[in-house]
């Protein structure tokens, strides 16, 4: 009668892991590794990480992020952040004797609300904490899915081995766990030991005896190669009422986009097209957006050509246009042009990503001090920025160097303005 039961549980366990993720979605499975619904949950509560491989089948965008997780002694709790990177592949042989993550390829910290949370699912669980250590079962019954999109997605090649990389940190004293799987994928699962020297120790995860099992990590990934990154529906120039150039256009669906620039010439040339705007973020929606962008730059009685280029996240760009315009010289309706409103504030900086340098663009309310400072992925200052300009946009470089003059590894780094009183973060990645 007990195994009646625990296949009974694994059959809602598996319907409900599929009901998550359907195949009939516009987005396709990358890989996943599901979890075992009677297996153990390990504790990723900071300052705890664990880590675990896989293997990308095509090339693309890791769009989706599921992780499943369990609250210990299901005293369930709230993430106050969740913090994912992804690192590249130390194989066997090497020194440790298993492989673990290397280098830091992407990181992304997401913060309430920017999850979400499915389920609870049922199964008869066990809890381990490989730092303390402690292992307890049964625990608890209840487990779910932690669903998570990022805003600039890493791009996986195909055939590459990459390790998930995961801690969070909760509102109260509830411990948090990830989940494991039915059998292991690749290399056993991993958690890193701070305190191990000179700097740390990846160690694989086996629950003690009197169990002695190996184990890996439950989780999946999907990605949107099959979708156009964008379907651009218009792209028109007009005359404004004060004699400027208004470009508009709209997509109807977007993924894995960077954003647009605005280009301009005199002729119909692209070859003589230089950049008229700022980077111009991209929606990334699945619906109908609009944009947007003033050109102020301009003369009277001259015929402007514009082509808009589409970035997208790889770096591959597509150039639309052009769309002509013509200045006649008229009266503007108003006779004073509106003053420009300026705000202190961190725009996007590009290219992102970069290699090996990005402009970080800022706008000020006032004539100011500016410091800009950058940081990688564990907090750690890379570079202080100084300058002090006046009110209006400005740009700076960052040549991808630290403050001893070494050049900065791959990964996400973080830029942190000051400004009369205002702070303001944006953040770009560097990739070799």
């Amino acid at each position: 009668m007990r195994r009646a039961i625990v296949l009974l549980v694994l059959c809602f366990a598996f319907m409900s892991l599929f009901a998550q993720w359907d195949p009939l979605n516009d987005y396709k499975m990358t890989v996943v590794q599901p979890p075992n619904p009677m297996g153990w949950d390990v504790n990723f509560t900071a300052p705890l990480t664990l880590g675990a491989d896989w293997q990308c089948s095509r090339t693309g965008a890791v769009s989706d992020i599921c992780i499943w997780h369990s609250w210990e002694a299901d005293n369930i709790g709230t993430f106050q952040s969740i913090s994912v990177s992804i690192y590249d592949d130390v194989p066997m042989p090497n020194p440790w004797g298993y492989s673990h993550p290397g280098n830091l390829l992407w990181n992304e910290l997401f913060l309430p609300p920017n999850y979400g949370i499915t389920g609870p699912d049922m199964g008869d669980q066990g809890w381990h904490d490989p730092f303390a250590p402690w292992t307890n079962r049964p625990d608890h019954m209840m487990y779910f899915g932690l669903i998570l999109t990022p805003t600039a997605p890493f791009i996986q090649t195909v055939n590459n081995i990459y390790w998930l990389v995961v801690t969070v940190t909760v509102d109260g004293p509830e411990l948090a766990g990830w989940k494991t799987t039915f059998e292991v994928f690749n290399d056993l699962g991993v958690w890193w030991d701070p305190n191990i020297p000179p700097t740390g120790f990846w160690n694989p995860v086996i629950i003690p005896p009197p169990w002695d099992e190996p184990v890996d990590f439950a989780f999946s990934i999907s990605d949107y190669t099959d979708l156009l990154p964008v379907e651009l529906s218009s792209f028109t120039a007009s005359v404004t009422t004060a004699n400027f150039v208004s470009l508009d256009w709209i997509t109807q669906t977007e993924s894995d986009m960077l954003g647009y620039n605005v280009l301009r010439a005199e002729t119909p040339e692209s070859s003589q097209a230089l950049l008229a705007s700022t980077l111009i973020p991209a929606q990334n929606q699945s619906t109908e957006t609009a944009y947007n962008f003033i050109d102020i730059d301009v003369e009277q009685e001259h015929t402007y050509w514009y082509w808009l280029e589409a970035i997208e996240l790889t770096g591959e760009s597509t150039l639309h246009g052009p769309v002509s315009v013509m200045l006649t010289g008229g009266e503007p309706e108003d006779e004073e042009t509106p003053d420009v409103v300026w705000v202190t504030a961190l725009e996007a900086n590009f290219p992102n990503p970069f290699n090996p340098s990005t402009s970080i663009v800022y706008t000020l309310a006032e004539a100011s001090a500016v410091d800009l400072a950058v940081y990688n992925s564990r907090g750690a200052l890379v570079r202080l920025l100084h300058d002090v300009k006046p009110q209006g946009r400005h740009s700076i470089v960052w040549d991808g160097m630290d403050t001893s003059g070494a050049t900065c590894a791959s990964g996400v780094y973080y830029f942190h303005l000051q400004a009369g009183g205002v702070t303001d973060v944006s953040k770009g990645i560097l990739i070799k």
